[in-house]
């Protein structure tokens, strides 16, 4: 019964004339540019700001202080420090307007090394920048913890 029932429905649906219409939503309608083809350019951006020199550090000066002859002499340098056994990595400086300005301090190779060890059983960690001579050394800053992988 089923099938005699889809059968003379797609007859009915069949033989009905077609209109050309269909039961879906319309589609969006289109403008008479889109129909016609014609691109319409968008408009143009306004112009960005300009943006402001970039300094090169944090105080907009470029003349480095605060600059010693070793950690030691440094006032932030912690009384009772004890190294870490193999506790001091030299890196390599990257911001080439750092090391021009270190250069002029003193010519020659600098790096950036991270000393970790003790002060009263608290593990701390002094960064600075040292010339290959190891004298001067200049912004030296103390860490809480290590900075290094496994010093012990």
């Amino acid at each position: 019964m089923k099938r005699l029932a889809k059968v003379l429905f797609s007859l009915v649906l069949v033989s009905l004339p077609f209109s050309g219409h269909s039961f879906q939503a319309p589609a969006q309608e289109k403008n008479t540019h889109q129909i016609l083809g014609i691109k319409i350019p968008k408009p143009p951006r306004p112009p960005r700001p300009p943006k402001p020199p970039k300094t090169p550090n944090k105080h907009g000066t470029s003349d480095l202080k605060h600059f010693y002859k070793s950690i030691k002499d440094a006032p932030n340098y912690p009384k009772g420090f004890k190294n870490a056994r193999n506790g001091v990595t030299k890196n390599t400086i990257k911001k080439k307007y750092l090391l021009d300005e270190l250069r002029k301090k003193a010519p020659g190779k600098w790096y950036k090394i991270y000393r970790d060890g003790w002060v009263d059983k608290k593990y701390v960690s002094i960064h600075y920048f040292a010339h290959q001579s190891g004298s001067p050394v200049f912004d030296v800053k103390v860490v809480n913890g290590w900075s290094n992988p496994r010093s012990s």
